[in-house]
This record gives C-alpha cells, structure tokens and sequence, in this order.
C-alpha cells in the first residue's frame, strides 16, 4: 500500500463551511468601504459579486442536509441505508478498534443500542468531517433495528486514518460501503463502541497481494 498515492487528509478551504461566510463578510466590507469612498462603478461592481457569493452561500447551506452518491455524509448526516451498496464483513479473531468521539455521541449510541441491543453492525464512511472541521475521518455509524436505523457514533481513530481511506475510497467510488460488526459497552453513560475490523483488514490484505502478484 506504500506504492498508492496517499489520499489527501484535510477538505480543501474553498469546501470548508466557514469559507464562503467569511469571503461574504471581506465583499459586504470592501463595498461597504466603496461606497463611502470609491468610484461608483466598483461598489456596483462589488456590490454584483456580493450578492453572487451570498446566493452561492445561501445554496450551500440549504443543500448541505442532500447527500450525494459520492460523498453521503459529507457533513455527519448520514441518516439512512438507502441507495447505498453495503459489504457485511464477518466476525473475527482480531484485537478491537474502539470508536474515537463516541463522548459526542452518547444520545445516538444510547439510542442504538435500545433499538438493536449491544452487539451492532457499523457502516464506515470515508471523506466524512466534523461540522467545521477540515479534517477527513472516516464515520463510524451504527445500524440498529430490522428498519436499519442510522447513529453516528463517531470516528475511526486518527492513526488508522490514512490506512482506511485508501482502503474504503476504492468501495466508494464504486457506490459500497463498508459493514462491520460493532459492540456497544456499558450499561450506562459513558458507552463506548468497539469495531471488529479483522475480516475486513485480512479480505484487503489478501486483494492488494493478489494485485502485487499480477
């Protein structure tokens, strides 16, 4: 996996939520400014692209709850199955991976685990970021329930970040996502959430052995 090209870590700043708000407020201050002191034409001017950038803006932040097929939880909401490919993966052996940011979360986890009890199946998600964050991590959502009702539960730790998102953005541009088993810990507050990556890990290794072979 060294050979591949690394994935890039961090959402470009002309995707990151805040941009466009603060590109907005540098424009309303630059007319502002001009209309004081400049030429008329440029504050017409300004005054034209500060009103794109604010319909730009508002379009964005209303078409920030639709998910895409490339990217379903660009923003942490990913609230449904539907229209995705899911690869279950079985149970293993392997040492377990505990969910980072489950302290968050604790509402959908507790919700989770009433619906399906405490052992669970997580969907991963790579590409996804918190609200405001730049950061890409891959989600770890929760399915409970025979209506496979969606929790997101958090993130795989940082330190396997790199590792699984060029493992799943393969699946990804394919439309496929990851299942894996999942357990919930505690009886109350403060739960924790452990994932079983053995099955997938060793299915990956043995794909990227045969692709060295050939």
């Amino acid at each position: 996996m060294s050979s591949r090209r690394r994935p890039p870590r961090r959402k470009p700043l002309w995707r990151w939520e805040p941009a466009g708000y603060i590109l907005l407020f540098l424009l309303l201050f630059v007319t502002s400014a001009l209309q004081v002191t400049g030429p008329v034409i440029a504050f017409w001017v300004f005054l034209g692209v500060t009103a794109a950038v604010a319909l730009i803006v508002l379009a964005g932040l209303f078409g920030a709850g639709a998910r895409g097929r490339r990217n379903p939880d660009a923003y942490g909401n990913l609230t449904t199955l539907a229209g995705l490919t899911l690869v279950p993966t079985p149970p293993s052996d392997a040492a377990r991976t505990v969910v980072s940011d489950a302290s968050r979360h604790q509402n959908a986890i507790d919700a989770a685990a009433a619906f399906g009890g405490g052992t669970l199946t997580a969907v991963l998600v790579p590409r996804a970021t918190r609200w405001l964050g730049r950061r890409y991590r891959v989600a770890v959502h929760l399915v409970a329930g025979a209506n496979q009702r969606v929790f997101h539960a958090g993130f795989l730790p940082l330190a396997l970040g790199d590792e699984w998102h060029a493992l799943l953005l393969p699946l990804r541009a394919e439309g496929r996502y990851l299942l894996v088993p999942a357990t919930v810990f505690g009886d109350r507050r403060p739960f924790s959430v452990e994932l079983d990556l053995g099955s997938a890990s060793a299915a990956f290794l043995r794909a990227n052995d045969e692709r060295g072979s050939q």
